[in-house]
C-alpha cells in the first residue's frame, strides 16, 4: 500500500498491553500509511519515548506497572528539564466528561474512544502533524503555542483576528477571576473558571494552556485549591506566550 504523504515520516508509539487490541489497532494505523512502535507496560512507554523519537503517543490508561495517567505525568515533569512536547492521546473505552477531564489534568492533549477509528484519529494527527509540532523530532513545538488553521478554513482573516482579539480580552478577565477564587479560596467559581479558559484555549487548539487550565479544574473539584498557586503561576506565564505570540501571528 502507497503511504499516503500526510503521513510519511510520522512515527506512533503505541501503549496497549492487550495483544489483540495491540494487533487492530497497529494495522489500523498502518492502513493509514503510519509507523508504528508498541510498548506493553507503562514504564516501557517512558523507556521507549526517551530513546526514540516520536510525533505522538496513543496511551491505553489501563497500562501494568504504571497506568496511563502516571506515565503521562512522568514524561510531562521530564519534559520541563529536556524541553519539547509530545502529543499524547488517551485511549479509553470511558467517554464521560468526568474521564476525559482526568485525562487533560495529567498533562494529555486529546482524547480516543475505543475502538480507534481512522477518520476520527486522522483528523486529529493531521491537527498535530500540522504547525504546531514537528514530525522526527520527538513532539517539539516549532514555534507556535496554538493552531489557528481550522479556524482560517473557516473564517477571513479579519474574522480570525477578531476571535483572537476577544479570546485575549475574556482570557485576561478570566486569569483575574481565577486568581480572586484562589485567594477567597472558592473552588466553586475557581472550577467554573478554569473550564471555561479551558474549552476556549481548546477552541485555538492551545494545548499547553488547555492542559494548565484542565488541571486547575480539577483540582477545583477534589478541593485541593492550596496546590493552586504553582498552577496559577504557570497559568499566567503560559497565558501571556500564548498571547504575545497570538498577537504577532494575527496582527502580523
Amino acid at each position: 500500500m502507497e503511504m499516503r504523504k500526510d503521513a510519511a515520516g510520522f512515527k506512533i508509539l503505541l501503549a496497549e498491553d492487550n495483544p489483540f487490541s495491540q494487533q487492530i489497532a497497529v494495522l489500523t494505523l498502518q492502513s493509514a500509511g503510519y509507523a508504528v512502535d508498541v510498548a506493553n507496560t507503562g514504564r516501557q512507554v517512558i523507556e521507549k519515548w526517551m530513546d526514540g523519537k516520536y510525533d505522538l503517543i496513543l496511551m491505553d490508561l489501563e497500562m501494568p506497572d504504571i497506568d496511563g495517567l502516571e506515565a503521562t505525568a512522568a514524561i510531562r515533569r521530564m519534559e520541563k528539564g529536556k524541553g519539547g512536547h509530545i502529543p499524547i492521546f488517551a485511549v479509553s473505552a470511558h467517554n464521560k466528561a468526568s474521564h476525559m477531564e482526568r485525562c487533560l489534568a495529567a498533562g494529555m492533549d486529546d482524547y480516543i474512544t475505543k475502538p480507534i477509528g481512522t477518520g476520527d484519529l486522522s483528523i486529529k494527527i493531521k491537527n498535530f502533524a500540522g504547525k504546531a509540532f514537528n514530525p522526527g523530532s520527538n513532539g517539539v513545538a516549532k514555534s507556535l503555542p496554538f493552531d489557528l488553521s481550522p479556524l482560517r478554513v473557516i473564517f477571513s482573516e479579519n474574522e480570525v483576528r477578531e476571535l483572537a482579539l476577544l479570546f485575549l480580552k475574556r482570557g485576561r478577565e478570566t486569569i483575574r477571576e481565577i486568581g480572586a477564587a484562589i485567594t477567597e479560596k472558592d473552588a466553586k467559581s475557581l472550577r467554573h473558571k478554569a473550564h471555561q479558559l479551558k474549552g476556549s484555549s481548546s477552541q485555538l487548539r492551545a494545548a499547553t494552556l488547555a492542559s494548565v487550565a484542565a488541571k486547575l479544574e480539577y483540582l477545583a473539584e477534589t478541593g485541593e485549591i492550596a496546590g493552586a498557586d504553582a498552577l496559577f503561576t504557570e497559568m499566567k506565564a503560559v497565558f501571556e506566550d500564548t498571547a504575545k505570540a497570538l498577537e504577532k501571528d494575527t496582527q502580523g
